[in-house]
């Protein structure tokens, strides 16, 4: 449900759609929390438009990932996770606020 929330006047491009789609697809967004969601998918993008311009391009311009691009996605969102996991947890989304559930239901039963 996080996965490519956009505002009203604010169009994500297709490309980066596509890109964040894959991402969640390859179930690089499984390990995250929620919270996390959104960060990381802004976060890739960014990182995929600095390191990796020539993957959005290629997307856009072909309509459709083929192997070889499928491969080179793999590879630049497998070096943004590692990047984005070593990133304090503010820059991940997360706030002091936000617990583990285990964490929030143990305060529950002391009460």
């Amino acid at each position: 449900v996080e996965l490519l929330k956009q505002g009203q006047y604010d169009p994500i491009p297709m490309e980066e759609q596509v890109l964040a789609i894959f991402a969640g697809t390859r179930g690089f967004l499984d390990p995250l929390k929620v919270e996390e969601v959104k960060a990381f998918e802004e976060k890739l993008v960014a990182y995929t438009k600095e390191k990796y311009p020539d993957l959005l391009r290629e997307i856009r311009k072909k309509g459709t990932i083929d192997e070889d691009l499928e491969t080179r996605l793999k590879k630049a969102i497998e070096e943004f996770a590692k990047h984005f996991a070593a990133l304090p947890e503010k820059e991940r989304g997360l706030t002091a606020s936000t617990e583990e559930p285990a964490e929030a239901a143990k305060g529950v039963e002391d009460l």
